[in-house]
């Protein structure tokens, strides 16, 4: 299949270097390792006394443990620990969060320098469950029949819930698919190998990795023949060690490098994201200020009040 070549997602910048299921379990260890933490603070008996209280042993709140470790979590922030569970507690957080730190910036650092492409779907099943994009094949070709009569459960629902809802789907040539890649949301079936003579080179179109159909090749012989057993045997041969591979590599066209060659200087689409959240943090910060002075003015000093003239 090949489609229109993918943009850049300006809004994936600074979260596409981690999977979903990865930030998930990245936000689970930012909340439950201040509770475990909490936890084996407050029960450890060997906790050290706050500064402010110096001849007892007072536990942490849990906003308290909360702020500290997320502040280690960024690599800030000092604590003054006794206790081996609390250490061990404490290091375990520390290394987790280097790992991970590490690992997120040097992936960030790529991708921001490397534009990655990601596109709406990788396979047929993609297709089928995006519902963003029609299919196209070329009318008289094999694909047409194939796709008709396959007993795959996925392409036989591509093409009554696809391909047969538009009669326009079934385009008279390969350019008229293309025209309608780079004009509308269609992704289009073509020959892989006509594919990379004819079109490989056009940056503008993205052929998606998956392989729909595979076609097998002979060689007729007169029946009874004795060449068709050497025929076999070195066509098994070249297939096992890698032969036709390697030929068909070498004589397809390389494909194109859409990529910049140098470096480019980072636009504010791609940091656009942060710029945004610290905005936003900047104006939530604003507000909450606004309500603590009016709780402060209003609500405690009358509070005050009431003291006062309960005394």
């Amino acid at each position: 299949m090949v489609i229109r070549r993918p943009e850049s997602n300006m809004w994936s910048s600074f979260t596409r270097q981690l999977h979903r299921h990865t930030w998930f379990t990245v936000l689970a260890f930012v909340v439950l390792s201040p509770a475990l933490y909490h936890l084996v603070s407050t029960r450890s008996p060997c906790r050290a006394p706050t500064p402010l209280q110096q001849d007892r042993r007072v536990s942490p709140s849990f906003w308290d443990s909360w702020f500290a470790v997320n502040t280690l979590f960024l690599n800030q922030g000092d604590l003054q620990v006794t206790g081996l569970s609390v250490r061990l507690c404490l290091l375990s957080v520390v290394l987790t969060a280097w790992l991970i730190i590490v690992f997120y910036t040097s992936v960030l650092m790529s991708s921001l320098a490397v534009p990655l492409l990601s596109p709406p779907f990788k396979d047929m099943h993609g297709l089928l469950m995006a519902g963003t994009h029609n299919l196209g094949l070329q009318e008289g070709n094999s694909e047409v029949e194939r796709m008709r009569t396959s007993q795959d459960p996925v392409l036989q629902k591509v093409w009554s819930d696809i391909v047969l809802q538009d009669p326009t789907n079934l385009v008279p040539s390969a350019n008229e698919g293309i025209r309608r890649i780079l004009k509308e949301r269609f992704a289009f079936l073509m020959d892989l190998e006509y594919f990379a003579y004819h079109r490989g080179s056009d940056c503008r179109l993205f052929p998606l990795a998956d392989h729909i159909f595979t076609y097998g090749a002979g060689m007729a012989v007169r029946k009874g023949s004795p060449l068709r057993l050497v025929f076999n045997d070195q066509v098994l041969q070249q297939q096992v060690t890698g032969i036709t591979d390697r030929n068909r590599k070498r004589h397809l066209p390389s494909p194109p490098l859409c990529a910049p060659d140098g470096p480019e200087a980072l636009g504010l689409g791609t940091l656009l994201t942060s710029f945004l959240l610290l905005a936003a943090a900047s104006v939530v910060a604003l507000l909450v200020l606004l309500l603590e002075v009016v709780y402060s003015r209003h609500f405690k000093r009358g509070d005050s009040a009431g003291d006062a003239g309960g005394t």
